[in-house]
């Protein structure tokens, strides 16, 4: 039995509390809450966060501005939606997934139908996608391609401007390392957001991250 599209109050959100400031939780080591990095790593992932949280709180954030930042795949799709404030606030965040048994015409369909939920709630004014890089094998670019251009239907039909970032600019954006991994990014995401645990699965954290990089990035577009 085929599932069906996966829409918005199904999808799997991250718990986003409220507060000037957040602690890790106590049941984790500092070590394991950083991603469980080296001591000299994690040391250095603060000390990143010091200097990157100094610059989201300045005016290279456009205040008020909520950007959607989508890390498409056919699979998995994760979404975060942040707002420019001065740090800036993750509203909400989730995966939107498709059964991998159905045909691929009807996975498009599902992701189109779980994207416009998301839209329609969220309702942002810029998109931040991530551009399909072509490193990948060829068969995962041609799912993430898919998966790309049906977030590209739906900012199109919601009339939303979509902004296109390579992974590795996102990377130096949150990170200050465009070949930082998975951990350090979803690491930093945290950190920026001032969110109370690390956001899971890593889609969830690449999106975010997408939306971070945008908020950096909206001040030079605007001045072109």
């Amino acid at each position: 039995k085929r599932s069906r599209a996966v829409h918005l109050p199904q999808t799997r959100r991250l718990r986003l509390p409220t507060g000037p400031t957040r602690t890790p939780p106590t049941t984790q080591s500092p070590a394991l809450y950083l991603g469980a990095v080296a001591p000299a790593s994690a040391t250095r992932i603060s000390q990143l966060a010091r200097n990157l949280g100094s610059l989201m709180t300045t005016t290279t954030v456009i205040e008020h501005m909520f950007v959607l930042g989508i890390d498409p795949g056919l699979s998995v799709t994760g979404y975060g939606l942040v707002e420019g404030t001065q740090p800036p606030t993750a509203l909400t965040a989730g995966v939107i997934r498709t059964d991998k048994d159905a045909p691929t015409s009807e996975r498009l369909e599902e992701l189109h139908r779980g994207l416009s939920d998301v839209f329609a709630e969220s309702t942002p004014d810029a998109v931040a996608l991530e551009t399909v890089f072509t490193n990948r094998n060829l068969q995962t670019a041609i799912s993430v391609g898919r998966a790309s251009g049906v977030a590209l239907l739906v900012s199109a039909q919601f009339g939303v401007p979509v902004f296109e970032y390579v992974p590795t600019s996102v990377k130096a954006a949150v990170t200050g390392d465009g070949s930082a991994g998975k951990p350090q990014v979803q690491t930093m995401v945290s950190r920026l957001l001032r969110l109370a645990e690390l956001p899971k699965p890593p889609d969830v954290a690449d999106a975010l991250a997408l939306a971070l990089c945008h908020l950096r990035a909206a001040p030079l577009e605007a001045q072109r």
